[in-house]
């Protein structure tokens, strides 16, 4: 008797990791330079086309401003707002995390709405700030499959019936050994 088990292809779902890199700051003060600038990445699932001033909330990311990195463990990321394409590429944008004590790294840019800005501006407190405007930097992406976990739930089972089985067939051409008399 032969046993057949189908089991179904894995059914992937996207996420994606945006990543910005900006121009150089323009205006800069100390501990900021002229060839510092705002970068960072986000991931998500993948986004929409067509989004207009669409509010998300990443996986994670992480923003960095040439001095200071913030990340989702130690800043707070209020409402990051995204613009699309027909093809889901971003063409607007609105993030700034924020450090614990204050500071921050941001970059925007609204179409028809407002102008590029990239701006860091650490320690708080103090003035030391840089930014660029009007010198949008660009976006790019890279999209990987993930399994669902119901898929993996069910690959899983498939994979354990399998084997036990083929652990009570015993394997081909091998007899269990007789068991010794007591």
């Amino acid at each position: 008797m032969a046993l057949f088990l189908c089991v179904p292809s894995v059914n992937a779902g996207t996420i994606t990791t945006y990543t910005y890199t900006g121009n150089d700051f323009t205006y800069a003060q100390a501990p900021y330079t002229t060839s510092d600038s705002v970068t960072g990445s986000f991931t998500i699932a993948t986004l929409a086309p067509n989004l207009v001033n669409q509010s998300i909330v990443p996986l994670s990311y992480s923003f960095s401003d040439g001095v200071q990195t913030l990340t989702n463990s130690n800043s707070v990321l209020g409402v990051v707002d995204i613009w699309t394409n027909a093809s889901g590429a971003i063409t607007g944008w609105g993030i700034g995390p924020t450090g614990s004590l204050g500071s921050t790294v941001s970059t925007a840019y609204a179409p028809g709405v407002f102008a590029t800005e990239d701006v860091g501006a650490y320690p708080p407190g103090s003035l030391a700030s840089a930014d660029n405007t009007n010198d949008q930097g660009a976006w790019t992406s890279v999209t990987s499959a993930t399994p669902e976990p119901s898929s993996l739930a069910l690959m899983s089972t498939a994979l354990l019936v399998l084997a036990f089985v083929a652990r009570k067939r015993g394997a081909p051409g091998i007899r269990p050994s007789p068991r010794m008399p007591r």
